[in-house]
């Protein structure tokens, strides 16, 4: 603090803190501007000067400090962050939002969800449409296989009848065969044709097997005539085995089933039998409608959640493939061992009952796969349900 200077108005003592440039009297309130002398700079040390060396060599100077490192510029210069002096200080404040603008968002939002609500109300309504469509297409088809089995099981004692010549009884049989194989077709037809309406992921397998099951009953409703057309190329041969005339029955009554025909038919071109080709067409239609019901049903199941009743469905084709391999094995053996003997011997009438009970139990084994299909089936439409084929899980069990 500088010495006390007098006011020049009243004479007061001031006193002057240092750094000030003017000051306010306090009894008269006279404002003095102050003048401060700068300090001068302070003189630099002297130098030392370096002592003599002897001889009277001159001193030698100084040596130059080493030059600053060269800056690294490979790395660009980041620039400090200024940190405030207050480390706990509290945040800013955030602006209050508009409450105008939250209501119009909540009701956007509101807006959003009843449309998703209603856009799924109409997705499971239409759902429930398809599937009320594809549970009459199961319901007839399950009723076609049914049918289907029957007429099997009428077939084989048609057959039955004709290889003890009761040919009177054959002709009962197969007239009730028939009826019953057209009931079967007419329903096969019908179901499929249910099924294009069905379900979007199964209409393409009602397309196809509407057009199959069409193609096969044309076929079995023309193997009579063809059946006189081959026989008529062929002739009927009643010296050889008695199974292989079984032909003409089981042709006939192809609109059944052709499944034993095609069966019996390599046996019949090794020994030279007579054969079938319509027969075999029809088989092969046969057995293409067969797989496209396992696959409708196998979508259907699988749709609904049951994957094992899905693999329970496709099973039929196994078993109808194994009773066919297995029937066309056997038949090929017993004919290779016993049809060469003569009518007389004792051998061939022990073949001719081995031909019997493979016949038997080719379509008996026949029969009951299908009604364990129909069964499957069965189970299917209880499955076959819009809030199922809703639900985005693969198992309804899994939770």
């Amino acid at each position: 603090m500088l010495e006390p200077i007098p006011c020049p108005s009243c004479q007061s003592l001031l006193r002057l803190p240092a750094g000030v440039a003017t000051v306010q009297c306090p009894n008269c309130q006279t404002i003095l501007a102050i003048e401060i002398d700068e300090p001068l700079p302070p003189t630099p040390p002297p130098t030392a000067k370096p002592a003599p060396l002897p001889f009277g060599r001159p001193p030698t100077a100084p040596a130059a400090p080493p030059p600053p490192p060269a800056p690294n510029r490979s790395v660009p210069a980041k620039r400090a962050k200024l940190v405030t002096d207050d480390f706990y200080a509290p945040p800013a404040a955030e602006e209050a939002p508009d409450e105008e603008a939250r209501l119009r968002d909540m009701r956007r939002q509101i807006r959003e969800i009843e449309e998703e609500k209603e856009r799924e109300e109409e997705h499971l309504e239409m759902l429930a449409g398809h599937c009320k469509t594809g549970r009459l297409s199961v319901h007839f088809l399950m009723w076609g296989v049914r049918l289907y089995a029957l007429a099997i099981f009428f077939q084989l004692l048609a057959v039955a009848m004709a290889g003890f010549m009761m040919y009177d009884y054959a002709a009962l049989l197969g007239l009730m065969c028939l009826a019953g194989a057209g009931m079967e077709s007419l329903l096969f037809c019908v179901g499929f044709g249910f099924a294009i309406a069905g379900p979007v992921g199964a209409r393409h397998i009602g397309i196809i097997g509407l057009v199959i099951c069409v193609l096969h009953t044309i076929g079995g409703l023309l193997q009579p005539g063809n059946l006189a057309l081959m026989a008529g190329l062929q002739g009927i041969d009643t010296s050889r085995g008695l199974w292989s005339e079984y032909l003409p029955v089981q042709d006939i009554l192809g609109l059944a089933t052709n499944f034993p025909l095609l069966a019996d038919h390599p046996a019949r071109f090794i020994r030279g039998y007579n054969w079938s080709f319509p027969g075999i067409v029809v088989a092969a239609l046969e057995f293409t409608r067969l797989v496209l019901l396992a696959l409708l049903t196998q979508n259907y199941a699988s749709s609904g959640k049951e994957q094992e009743l899905a693999f329970r469905s496709f099973q039929t084709v196994n078993r109808l493939f194994w009773v066919v391999l297995m029937t066309t094995s056997f038949r090929m053996a017993f004919s290779a061992l016993f049809d060469w003997v003569s009518p007389d011997d004792m051998w061939f009438q022990i073949g001719m009952g081995l031909h019997g009970a493979l016949t038997f139990a080719c379509y008996f084994s026949l029969g009951l796969t299908l009604l364990l299909h129909s069964q499957a089936m069965n189970d299917t439409i209880d499955v076959i349900d819009h809030r199922r084929y809703a639900d985005k899980r693969d198992r309804l069990d899994v939770i």
